[in-house]
């Protein structure tokens, strides 16, 4: 005779195991870009970009010597 899923469930809850799949641990993180006219912007970095990579980003998007300052956001 099969299990049905609450009896498999319970099954698996004294194994200590889930039915859900793992949810993966996001990597994304938010930075802070100061501009030398007075605007920021937010960059998101979806691959958990370190602070010199985001600075570096920033100024290939916005050049060097508009980018005044890089910061992450908590």
């Amino acid at each position: 005779m099969a299990l049905s899923a609450d009896e498999k469930e319970a099954i698996m809850a004294r194994r200590g195991e889930s039915a859900a799949p793992a949810v993966p641990k996001s990597k994304t993180t938010i930075y802070e870009i100061s501009l030398s006219c007075g605007k920021k912007a937010t960059m998101l970095s979806m691959d958990g970009a370190s602070l010199e990579e985001a600075t570096q980003s920033a100024y290939d998007r916005f050049s060097k010597r508009r980018v005044i300052d890089v910061q992450a956001r908590h």
